[in-house]
């Protein structure tokens, strides 16, 4: 019985030992990013044209905001948005112009050495006007949950994945995400991937 006890004291302690020893070398290599009362900016941009329909399209849209902690951070994601659609004639050349602002809330709630798991609560809301003269307003309600990659201290690789919630009438960041609804998208269309610069 004193030699199984033993035993299990000492199994116990040497993987309590070889398990921090582990711990503390992956910190090293990979220390978690500190997220102290610190500022971020970021965001993402694309272009594409489409050769079957003569479309241009131009999506930019940066983001910042604070961190509060490694927890908590607050920002805004703002955004344009321009699109051309070439027609028979120079007259029937259709343009749009898009202006969105969308505050968030952003709730880091997985630190793993360099990757981290978040997820942004959002108001949004859109502008968007054609060169017709019509108008629309879009706003958005929701959850976007998202990853971040710390390539280097200040430098992260953002991904954001999809969206839960509310749209009418809004062109968010996801060319093929409803404009208008409610529900889950997850899809691999709406993977967006970013660059943050934290200072």
């Amino acid at each position: 019985m004193k030699k199984a006890l033993l035993l299990s004291t000492l199994l116990i302690l040497g993987t309590t030992f070889f398990y921090t020893s582990a711990v503390a070398q992956t910190e090293t290599q990979h220390p978690e990013q500190d997220h102290h009362a610190s500022w971020f900016v970021g965001g993402m941009a694309n272009y594409w044209y489409n050769t079957d329909t003569r479309t241009n399209q131009l999506h930019l849209h940066p983001e910042f905001g604070y961190f509060f902690n490694d927890t908590w951070a607050v920002g805004l994601l703002a955004g344009y948005g321009f699109e051309q659609t070439a027609g028979e004639t120079t007259s029937t050349i259709s343009t749009e112009h898009e202006l969105t602002l969308s505050p968030f809330v952003r709730y880091y709630y997985c630190h793993r050495g360099p990757f981290n798991l978040y997820i942004d609560g959002n108001i949004g809301y859109n502008f968007t006007k054609t060169n017709g003269g019509a108008t629309q307003h879009g706003i958005e309600v929701g959850l976007r949950p998202g990853a971040c990659l710390d390539l280097t201290e200040g430098l992260c690789l953002c991904l954001h994945m999809g969206f839960v919630g509310f749209r009418h009438a809004f062109h968010g960041e996801e060319p093929s995400l409803p404009d208008s609804g409610w529900g889950i998208s997850f899809t691999p269309e709406h993977l967006l991937v970013g660059i943050e610069l934290e200072f």
